[in-house]
């Protein structure tokens, strides 16, 4: 019963995945045409994730203050880690 859960796991996780990976072929130019069409910005993504449930759940996630900025003068995105 084990090995057909699993096996059942790793189609759904699959089968997820390339659904995901069509939906991003459908619209990618849409995105970055939108993207392009932002003003430069910068913003900042404060994370910290703390459980009372679920022990050391804060050693294995991420934390910290990162920066994100869209530059439209170099076409590029940057990410800064604090």
């Amino acid at each position: 019963m084990g090995n057909k859960s699993y096996e059942l796991l790793k189609i759904l996780l699959g089968s997820t995945q390339r659904i995901k990976q069509n939906l991003f072929n459908t619209y990618k130019y849409n995105i970055l045409d939108s993207i392009e069409s932002l003003p430069d910005l910068v913003f900042e993504l404060h994370l910290n994730c703390k459980s009372s449930f679920i022990p050391f759940v804060g050693f294995f996630t991420p934390s910290g203050i990162y920066k994100v900025f869209l530059l439209k003068s170099c076409s590029c995105i940057r990410k800064e880690v604090q």
